[in-house]
C-alpha cells in the first residue's frame, strides 16, 4: 500500500478537466459500437442510435457485450433472457452460464495498476491499494474461510467499516462461491445482529452461516456452530472501537474506557500470540 496527501480546498475547486475524448472516436464505447455493427450488419454511426437498438433489442445487445468485455467464464448462456417476460416477471439472465466474480474483477494484468483508493475519516492520507496486493489479501480472507468451513452457497456477513478489508472479504467470499452481506458499525450492534440473522432466515438445506468480525483465537469462531460470538468492542452509540483494541494489544492502558458499552471484551484481547503486531 502506498499513502499520498489528499487535495487541499483550493485546489479541488480549482482543478482542471482530466480528460475529454478525441475527434478519433477511439473509446471503449466507439470499439464497442464498431463491434456491433460489424457483427449485426447494423449502420450504427453514434452513441444515440447504439443506445435506441440497446433498448429494442436488448438480448441482442447483452449477447454482443458478453464477447466484447471478454469476460472470464467456464459455461456460456443458453440463452441471454426470455424476451417474452417483463420486468415484473424478473427474468433470469444469461441462463445456464457459469462465472466467478472474484475473479474478473480481479483478473487485471498490470499489478502495480491501483485498484482501491482508500480515504478516511480524520486521516489527510489516501491509502492506495493494488492489484497484487488485493490478490494477495483476499488469497488470505479466502484460505481463512475455508479453514472456517465456508462453502459454495454458504452465507457470509460482514460487520465492519466500508474499508479496505470489507472489499477484500467480500471478493474472498465471491471466490468461493459464498453470498456476502455487510453492514457497517455506524448502524449500530442491533441493527447488525438483524441483518446476520437475516442472513441466516432462509439458508439453503446443509448451508452454515458466518458473522464476520473483530474476533480472537479464544473464542468460537466455526462457521455452521449453533452458537458464535463476536467478540467486537462497541461504544455506547454502536460504533466499533479499533483503537481500544490496538492499545490492550500492545499492552498499553486503554483511554476513555467509559465510553464502551461491553468493556469486559477488552479481556480477550490480551496475551494471544497471534494477534502480537497488529
Amino acid at each position: 500500500m502506498s499513502k499520498e496527501e489528499r487535495p487541499g480546498r483550493e485546489e479541488i475547486l480549482e482543478c482542471q478537466v482530466m480528460w475529454e475524448p478525441d475527434s478519433k472516436k477511439n473509446t471503449q464505447m466507439d470499439r464497442f459500437r464498431a463491434a456491433v455493427g460489424a457483427a449485426c450488419g447494423l449502420a450504427l454511426e453514434s452513441y444515440d442510435d447504439l443506445y435506441h437498438w440497446s433498448v429494442e433489442s436488448y438480448s441482442d445487445f447483452w449477447a454482443e457485450f458478453w464477447k466484447f468485455s471478454g469476460i472470464v467464464f467456464s459455461r456460456v448462456y443458453d440463452e441471454v433472457v426470455d424476451t417474452s417476460k417483463g420486468i415484473a416477471d424478473v427474468p433470469e439472465w444469461f441462463k445456464g452460464s457459469r462465472l466467478n466474480y472474484a475473479e474478473n474483477l480481479l483478473r487485471h494484468k498490470e499489478n502495480d495498476r491501483v485498484a482501491l483508493y482508500i480515504a478516511r475519516e480524520g486521516k489527510e492520507e489516501i491509502v492506495k491499494v493494488t492489484f497484487e496486493e488485493l490478490r494477495q489479501e483476499v488469497a488470505l480472507f479466502a484460505a481463512a474461510m475455508r479453514k472456517m468451513g465456508v462453502k459454495k452457497g454458504d452465507r457470509v456477513v460482514g460487520y465492519l467499516p466500508n474499508s479496505e478489508h470489507a472489499v477484500e472479504a467480500m471478493l474472498a467470499a465471491a471466490s468461493i462461491g459464498a453470498i456476502w452481506s455487510s453492514t457497517s458499525p455506524d448502524f449500530g450492534v442491533n441493527v447488525s445482529g438483524l441483518m446476520a440473522t437475516t442472513a441466516e432466515s432462509t439458508p439453503r438445506p446443509g448451508a452454515s452461516s458466518c458473522l464476520a468480525g473483530v474476533t480472537a483465537p479464544s473464542t468460537p469462531t466455526g462457521c455452521g456452530s449453533a452458537a458464535r460470538k463476536s467478540i467486537t468492542l462497541y461504544t455506547l452509540n454502536g460504533k466499533k472501537v479499533e483503537v481500544a483494541v490496538k492499545q490492550i494489544i500492545a499492552g498499553k492502558a486503554v483511554e476513555q474506557g467509559g465510553a464502551f458499552s461491553n468493556p469486559e471484551t477488552l479481556d480477550l484481547y490480551r496475551d494471544i500470540p497471534e494477534l502480537q503486531g497488529f
